[in-house]
């Protein structure tokens, strides 16, 4: 993914975003009739809540898994769609033994993740690329992803309370979250995304 400017006659600048297929999308442009950010927003999070779990099941992982994580530059560039990351309890157990106490910079790190940044963890769906297009334009003009982050939080809420593929062996503790490639919202969305009984579990653990 890149950007490119295309001047017109008269010099107007008009920006586009370069999606992995080649196809551009012009940003800035007003939503279409009928289009409202509420809407653009209803499809992200419904295209999130029907893909993940396809996406994990389609992953077929060897072995139970503990987490899903949903990854977002937090750095004040797109934050969507976000990357897909899918922790091992293998994994999670290889770290605890290594890292001791500082094991949770591991576990809740998806860049660590085997299952992470490869072929068979992108969601490709036309629908969820342009809503996500259509909001990351929107919110560059106010220079803030906020409400995008917010979306992911929502959208991790909604998946752990959601019922998962039966063919997805999933481990008793198993969450999905959202997190910044810094982690450093990580304990902020696991408060907003977890019932306190999973926090202290977690804690009880020392995962956190």
């Amino acid at each position: 993914m890149f950007y490119e400017i295309a001047f017109g006659p008269r010099d107007e600048q008009t920006f586009y975003k370069v999606r992995r297929d080649g196809t551009r999308f012009q940003l800035y442009q007003p939503f279409p009739k009928g289009v409202t950010l509420k809407s653009v927003k209803e499809t992200i999070r419904n295209r999130l809540l029907a893909l993940v779990p396809e996406v994990v099941a389609a992953a077929k992982t060897a072995g139970p898994i503990y987490c899903v994580a949903l990854a977002y530059d937090g750095e004040g560039n797109d934050a969507l769609p976000p990357l897909i990351g899918i922790g091992l309890e293998s994994e999670r157990q290889r770290w605890q033994a290594e890292q001791g106490k500082i094991a949770w910079q591991w576990i809740w790190n998806p860049a660590e993740f085997l299952h992470y940044e490869k072929p068979h963890t992108q969601i490709e769906d036309e629908a969820l690329e342009e809503a996500c297009d259509r909001m990351n334009s929107k919110l560059a003009e106010s220079a803030s992803m906020a409400p995008a982050i917010k979306l992911l939080v929502e959208a991790a809420t909604e998946l752990n309370n959601a019922t998962w593929p039966a063919e997805v062996q999933r481990t008793p503790d198993f969450i999905v979250y959202a997190v910044d490639f810094e982690l450093g919202s990580l304990r902020k969305n696991l408060k907003a995304s977890l019932s306190p009984k999973q926090l202290a579990e977690l804690k009880a653990k020392k995962l956190l």
